[in-house]
């Protein structure tokens, strides 16, 4: 059986004065120490994040860098995002172009980033903030000094997420993991009860159950996950199953994660969850199809955004990277009193 497995995890870092920056720098080299990055590939994390902090600054009036060590089957990468509620930018391309500045600096900030980063993307509407990405990928292990990521695999579907934890915690009760086996497309979000360590545990344990599960139906996966949280204190969860051969999609979900759709015809569709808690009680649960056709996709998220949350009121945002579209959902619409996930999909 073929199968791959991807998640993330972060921590968002206030950037609203200059010596902010340095500190945010340090935190992300530490960070790519920690994830095996060479000498080399830790410069040029550090060089992004400087950049992109002091661009917090000087336009957006400060913001949030957040820092997330991404796992991808044999990759493990980073990816920092900065957000800002500030002007935007009124003309993306030239704004990429060397030399430009708004600001009254050299203006290579944006440039350096693209080429230093694996993947680099932005969103930004005039008068409505920014959200820029940079995704650096670790070489090889022991492998020469200027040795290639390992190849990205190939995808059916386009798939990101902000996943960061409670204000002033260090772990976080929500987790989300994408699967794909032979093909069909398996997301998972899960958001352990309460905060903190122990409702990091309950989702470390739905997340093992899930990494070695073969079940592809939702309703099964959901009911797989009771019976491993029953020594737990329990979880919310909801389950996405793509398959491309049918262009549809299968959801089903417990408890409060929300969910909502955009179809390939611009319709918008709120993805079902029922009552109860994994690991505690579990009524009959059913599963929900859908049409997943080109132009679709579609957010879940956990309690830590609000469920006003509306996709459809960003121009373009689908064409982005996943994660810049959850990051901009994520500055827009999170809340400060738990932990806060947003996992957005796209059609390929």
């Amino acid at each position: 059986m073929e199968t791959s497995f991807v998640t993330n995890v972060g921590q968002r870092y206030a950037v609203a004065d200059a010596t902010q920056v340095g500190a945010v720098r340090r935190e992300a080299q530490t960070l790519a120490q920690d994830a095996g990055f060479s000498e080399v590939t830790t410069g040029e994390l550090a060089i992004i994040v400087n950049e992109l902090a002091s661009n917090l600054i000087k336009h957006g009036g400060g913001g949030e860098l957040l820092l997330s060590r991404v796992l991808d089957d044999a990759r493990v990468g980073i990816e920092v995002v900065a957000v800002d509620k500030g002007v935007g930018i009124t003309d993306l391309a030239r704004c990429m172009t060397d030399g430009y500045s708004t600001a009254g600096s050299l203006g290579v900030g944006m440039g350096a980033i693209s080429r230093l980063a694996a993947d680099f993307d932005i969103y930004s509407r005039p008068g409505a903030g920014t959200a820029v990405l940079a995704r650096v990928w670790a070489t090889r292990p022991k492998a020469a000094l200027y040795a290639p990521a390992p190849p990205a695999p190939t995808r059916s579907v386009r798939a990101g997420a902000i996943a960061l934890p409670k204000l002033g915690q260090d772990v976080s009760g929500d987790g989300w993991a994408l699967r794909e086996i032979n093909g069909t497309t398996v997301v998972l979000l899960v958001d352990g009860l309460g905060y903190g360590p122990q409702a990091a545990l309950t989702t470390a344990t739905a997340m093992r159950f899930f990494e070695r599960c073969t079940q592809v139906a939702p309703v099964d996966i959901l009911n797989g996950l009771h019976v491993a949280l029953k020594p737990t204190r329990g979880a919310v969860a909801a389950v996405a199953v793509l398959h491309p051969e049918t262009n549809t999609l299968r959801y089903a979900g417990v408890g409060n994660i929300a969910g909502v759709m955009v179809g390939g015809d611009g319709a918008r569709r709120h993805l079902m969850s029922y009552d109860g808690t994994l690991g505690y009680q579990l009524r009959t649960v059913r599963e929900t199809v859908y049409d997943w056709t080109p132009g679709s996709w579609f957010a879940m998220h956990s309690d830590g955004l609000s469920p006003r949350l509306d996709p459809m009121a960003y121009p373009g945002l689908s064409q982005c990277d996943a994660v810049v579209a959850a990051s901009v959902l994520y500055r827009d619409f999170h809340r400060t009193h738990d932990d806060a996930t947003i996992l957005v999909v796209n059609h390929s």
